[in-house]
């Protein structure tokens, strides 16, 4: 993500924080300050607890004078929240609105949730699934769609090395 470099408040201009909380979404996501009230200047920093000391993300003046910042699909677990304060640069106060936005982008990978390789930021299939089973054809459970041999394979007949009428398949 363009996590900028994190901890980016000068605490020494940090005097009217003020505190949002959301609930992390599905697939990437950006958050970013609209300047359409009376402040004037953002910065913005994203906590993973409203306890941690240090940000995971952070930003002053994304674009002029908005702040924001952006997390890729998997970057941060969907359902947890997050914590997400603004203040104004240089004791700037005021109104402000705070969005949060999907990122619509095409990934491509496997998109069958069954799959060995399922990729849970794929919304594209590329045909690269992979399935675990048995990929032996002599075996009693092969599975014609298996491409990852598990080791499961089981096999009729006498499976002691032993015995007199062992069967190596």
């Amino acid at each position: 993500g363009s996590l900028n470099e994190a901890d980016c408040f000068d605490d020494d201009d940090v005097v009217n924080s003020v505190w949002f909380q959301m609930e992390v979404p599905e697939g990437a996501f950006l958050i970013r300050t609209i300047l359409d009230g009376s402040m004037d200047d953002s910065m913005m920093e994203v906590y993973e607890n409203c306890s941690d000391t240090e940000s995971i993300a952070c930003n002053d003046d994304e674009d002029d004078l908005e702040s924001q910042v952006t997390f890729e699909c998997g970057e941060l677990t969907p359902g947890e929240v997050i914590f997400i304060r603004i203040d104004g640069y240089d004791d700037s106060i005021g109104t402000f609105a705070i969005v949060a936005e999907s990122i619509e982008e095409n990934i491509e990978g496997c998109t069958d949730e069954t799959a060995a390789n399922y990729d849970a930021c794929a919304n594209v299939d590329n045909e690269s699934c992979q399935y675990e089973g048995c990929t032996d054809e002599s075996a009693v459970n092969y599975d014609e769609n298996a491409t990852i041999d598990d080791g499961s394979c089981t096999f009729e007949g006498c499976t002691d090395e032993a015995a007199a009428n062992y069967n190596e398949n």
